[in-house]
């Protein structure tokens, strides 16, 4: 009597990797203030040297020599409320799609298997997209220069955003979030018989 093996694809393996990388990314990128950094421009034109650095939940400025950073809570503009909740729904479902994943790589059922790949692939997209909505918005309302519920202790006429790394790096999760669902979509599960 042959006994029936079941491996895991190889390619559903390398979904998972880029799925827990991207959580770790974005987990990183969430929880810390450098999405963007502020800078003052004087009358003359000249910039001033960076007035704080910004992110979803905290915002930090400079007090005398040190760095002081603050939860945002009070006046909270529109844009950064809809952000916030698209980057914690994306989030939500990338860990939903790394469920499924696993479940689809390790569970051996004919009947769920199509099931669970399905859902999978639909999670890890719908996690991409919340996540880069999100991100284009944050990057247009900041590029606009839109205030920040932290305002900059020292007042300018005129400041000047960039995007810093924080950014990024939610930038580049939701990207692996899109790749990690194409390689489960192509995942195939094979018999191996001995």
């Amino acid at each position: 009597m042959a006994t029936t093996e079941r491996k895991p694809p190889i390619i559903a393996l390398v979904a998972i990797g880029f799925m827990v990388l991207a959580g770790i990314l974005y987990l990183v990128a969430m929880a810390l203030p450098y999405w963007h950094v502020a800078y003052g421009i004087t009358p003359s034109g000249a910039l001033t040297p960076r007035l704080g650095h910004y992110g979803l939940w905290v915002g930090c400025e400079p007090f005398l020599s040190s760095v002081i950073c603050a939860h945002q809570s009070l006046h909270i503009d529109s844009w950064l409320l809809w952000v916030r909740a698209l980057h914690t729904i994306g989030m939500m479902c990338g860990t939903g799609a790394l469920i499924m994943m696993v479940v689809y790589a390790f569970i051996y059922s004919e009947r769920w298997s199509g099931i669970f790949k399905i859902s999978a692939v639909v999670s890890a997209i719908c996690a991409g997209l919340f996540v880069m909505i999100g991100d284009v918005v944050y990057g247009a309302s900041i590029s606009q220069g839109k205030s920040h519920p932290m305002q900059p202790p020292i007042r300018y006429d005129r400041y000047k955003f960039d995007l810093s790394w924080s950014f990024g790096l939610s930038v580049t999760a939701a990207i692996l979030c899109i790749v990690s669902a194409v390689c489960i979509g192509f995942a195939k599960k094979r018999r191996i018989s001995n």
